[in-house]
């Protein structure tokens, strides 16, 4: 997949930190199938699939905020 190629380019030529919300969004869709992460017929996330990526990065933001203050 293009996005694939993408994350594997980026870490291997910058510092820029990935974050691939793919594995939340797949898993919360098995979880509650009824529940839409998406606009009907568009590639936009809904409020709650926004909310979900939003988690996603809080968490990560979180471990790093964290890891710097470990390392200080």
């Amino acid at each position: 997949k293009r996005i694939d190629q993408i994350y594997d380019y980026l870490k291997a030529n910058t510092t820029v930190k990935c974050i691939d919300v793919r594995d939340a969004l797949l898993a919360e869709k098995e979880a509650n199938p009824t529940v839409d992460l998406y606009y009907p017929l568009d590639t936009h996330w809904n409020n709650h699939g926004g909310f979900l990526v939003y988690q996603q990065l809080m968490n990560e933001i979180k471990k790093d905020i964290e890891t710097e203050s470990e390392n200080k």
